[in-house]
């Protein structure tokens, strides 16, 4: 199978503003990187951050890729985790446009995968787009791009659950049903990072018939996936 395309995106919170990073490696061609300040840190937080970043390389980053396997890396779980359940979540926005964007690249051919791995030195694409988002947190910094606010979910927001070939483990699914109840915003966050590192580790692979499918990879400590 040829080189996936892989883009990692990052965020960080410094000085009272959040900032974005990402590192794209598309194989034969040269790696790019992008960054920007995404606003003050009252209204976005290092969730809403990942989710822009992801929304931005789908959109600008990835314009060229034909029949490619796209993989985007994150280190935040709850980020990987909201695309997949996409109609409890805030950033109901930021979601939306990652969605449009997947269906776009789909529709040349690319298949989209998004996979959360733990942040570590050893992987240098993730390093490179954490310093890319560092260097937007400056003191100073400035938002650059209109990119919406925070908010919370909203009910009435149509969005179709997205389909799951490998079901969840029963343990899996209680938390689930308990983050559905929850109130939005940082107390989802919160209860999604609560989940063990074996919880997290499984792969929800929707079928590529439906074109709402966005397969979510979540991987373990040492990188490798639990099927």
């Amino acid at each position: 199978m040829a080189e996936a395309v892989q883009v990692a995106v990052s965020s960080s919170a410094r000085n009272d503003v959040v900032g974005v990073g990402g590192a794209v490696h598309i194989p034969g061609f040269c790696d790019k990187t992008f960054a920007f300040t995404l606003g003050a840190r009252d209204q976005h937080n290092p969730y809403s951050g990942q989710l822009a970043a992801i929304a931005y390389a789908l959109r600008r980053a990835l314009s060229e890729p034909w029949d490619q396997r796209v993989v985007v890396l994150t280190s935040n779980r709850a980020a990987a985790l909201a695309i997949h359940r996409s109609q409890q979540q805030s950033g109901q926005a930021l979601i939306r446009s990652i969605y449009d964007s997947a269906d776009t690249l789909r529709a040349r051919g690319n298949m989209i995968l998004v996979r959360w791995l733990p942040a570590s030195p050893e992987n240098t694409l993730l390093q490179k787009a954490k310093q890319q988002a560092k260097a937007m947190t400056q003191v100073g910094a400035i938002a650059e791009r209109p990119f919406p606010a925070m908010r919370s979910t909203t009910p009435t927001i149509a969005r179709t659950k997205l389909p799951v070939v490998d079901a969840l483990p029963e343990s899996v699914g209680r938390f689930s049903k308990r983050i559905d109840q929850a109130l939005p915003g940082k107390h989802t966050k919160k209860m999604y990072d609560q989940l063990t590192r074996k919880e997290a580790a499984v792969l929800l692979r929707a079928s590529k018939r439906d074109s709402g499918a966005f397969p979510v990879h979540m991987c373990q400590m040492d990188g490798t996936a639990k099927r």
